[in-house]
């Protein structure tokens, strides 16, 4: 994959999407709910929306607030934007009409756009409150919200000196965060160095699957190389297997992709390997996933799973495997999640004493990435370097659970969980105690067709491959585990479902 940087001759981000919005009436964009949109469409969707906030007396420099769901409206409405220069900044789409609205009143911006079944009476209460214009983000309509207007009187958020999207943190452990990224940070991070799409390289004949959400920095870091490359999607709310195979079946693409969780249900269900037929490497995108259900996965259906290692701070993705370096270092590599790209620089670090710790030796990652800055950053994960530079996930620096002054490990308590033959999958976090400060909880889901454990008899299994201390105090079966936006395991929800005193 070659590496584009800033200094070569590319044009800007807005005259990409400027590219590609004139591809015109018949060029596929997006397929959605059964229908196929064209790039007219889009074009006169995004022009729409862009005439309605000049309408409605938005200065140049008033930051937008959006809740994009992943629909063509609100795609395109977010290539608009881009296009236009205009500071966005991004709300998850999936919440509660009164978690919409609190976000709304928080962020304190002139205009909100959001889908049309998003304007229910809080976020229309919430717009007028703050003095901002709302706008429908439909399929068939864009229109201003009745009863909402931009209120020339009150101070909004503004852009700062360089134009960009505030995006959404993963949430694992806690509330989602803002972050800024620069459309210049956007470019080189999302289109020059690519882990989607390299950049200037033909598009597959099939369309992409796409069902990572845009609030946060999946969805765009998907969608934005596919625009440029002209490649047509098909777009999905989430993740669904069924949806995901049937797709799979249809279009026959060269690669797949698969969140973690995914994969754990492919495996449940005994999907039959012809289903792969001709895909030697499957993507997991930036989670975790346990080595013993890669190892099931890459047996089972005869590929390498390929991993990538990023974060929001970062702008994306600074680490990644590829079937080049699996055939040049080997196939064990497809353990970790690959090498540095984009002149990334990374060390390990002892958390104790702060020294750089010899290869193979866990301890905290440090990231250097030039197309955000010079600065050396830490992260909260533990990971390890090999001798060849591949970079290895271990876990969370954070996450360990302290209870009573014992460390917990919530990888094994899970894992103990799994080895129970009816658990299909889980989620470990620590909850608030007043005597020990933190304990073990675990939510779980029951694999289909098999009877679920009694309590005790989940207990009784635990003992018997736990010490005392790690222990969970408290167990809830679920029909489904919270996920993030990003597929990873969300922790703050699994600890308030055990504050509801859900167990």
């Amino acid at each position: 994959m070659r590496e584009w940087t800033m200094v070569e001759e590319v044009p800007q981000l807005a005259e990409m999407i400027a590219a590609a919005f004139a591809r015109g009436e018949g060029a596929r964009a997006v397929e959605f709910e059964g229908t196929w949109y064209d790039w007219a469409w889009m074009r006169r969707t995004a022009d729409r929306v862009l005439a309605l906030l000049d309408e409605a007396g938005l200065r140049e420099d008033q930051a937008i607030a959006i809740a994009p769901a992943n629909t063509p409206a609100c795609a395109t409405t977010l290539l608009g934007l881009i296009a236009a220069n205009r500071e966005i900044v991004m709300i998850y789409a999936y919440q509660t009409p009164e978690a919409l609205a609190k976000k709304v009143r928080e962020l304190n911006c002139a205009a909100v756009l959001a889908e049309d079944k998003a304007w229910e009476a809080p976020m229309r209460e919430a717009a007028a409150a703050c003095g901002a214009v709302g706008i429908t983000l439909g399929l068939e309509r864009q229109e201003i919200v009745p009863g909402t207007a931009v209120d020339g009187a009150r101070e909004h958020r503004v852009a700062g000196a360089r134009r960009g999207i505030n995006l959404l943190t993963s949430g694992t452990t806690g509330p989602p965060k803002l972050r800024h990224a620069d459309y210049e940070l956007l470019k080189t991070s999302m289109i020059l160095q690519s882990a989607t799409h390299p950049y200037g390289v033909p598009a597959p004949p099939q369309p992409a699957w796409f069902a990572s959400a845009f609030g946060n920095i999946s969805g765009l870091y998907s969608w934005l190389p596919l625009v440029v490359a002209n490649r047509p999607v098909i777009m999905r709310p989430k993740f669904n297997l069924d949806d995901y195979l049937v797709y799979l079946k249809t279009y026959r693409p060269a690669s797949a992709g698969i969140p973690p969780s995914g994969f754990r249900e492919l495996i449940d269900r005994n999907e039959p390997k012809e289903t792969f037929a001709g895909i030697r490497y499957m993507a997991a995108g930036a989670s975790a996933m346990d080595a013993d259900l890669q190892r099931q996965v890459e047996e089972t259906y005869e590929v390498k799973i390929l991993h990538a290692y990023g974060a929001t701070e970062f702008g994306g993705v600074i680490t990644m495997n590829t079937p080049q370096l699996l055939e040049a270092f080997g196939g064990e590599k497809s353990f970790s999640v690959g090498k540095p790209i984009g002149g990334v620089q990374l060390k390990i670090v002892d958390p104790e004493t702060g020294a750089d710790l010899p290869p193979d030796t866990p301890g905290v990652l440090h990231v250097q990435v030039p197309r955000v800055g010079p600065e050396w950053m830490e992260t909260s994960d533990l990971c390890k370097l090999d001798a060849d530079g591949f970079l290895w996930y271990v876990g969370r620096n954070d996450g360990a659970i302290v209870r009573g002054g014992f460390k917990i490990d919530p990888v094994a308590v899970r894992n103990a969980l799994l080895t129970h033959p009816a658990i299909f999958d889980a989620i470990v976090a620590g909850a608030p105690d007043r005597r020990l400060g933190e304990v073990p909880v675990a939510a779980y889901v029951v694999r289909k067709g098999v009877a679920a454990p009694s309590l005790d008899e989940l207990k009784a299994h635990m003992r018997a491959h736990l010490p005392a201390t790690f222990l969970p105090t408290a167990y809830r079966q679920v029909d489904e585990l919270p996920y993030t936006p990003t597929n990873k395991q969300d922790l703050a929800a699994v600890r308030a479902m055990f504050a509801a005193g859900d167990d």
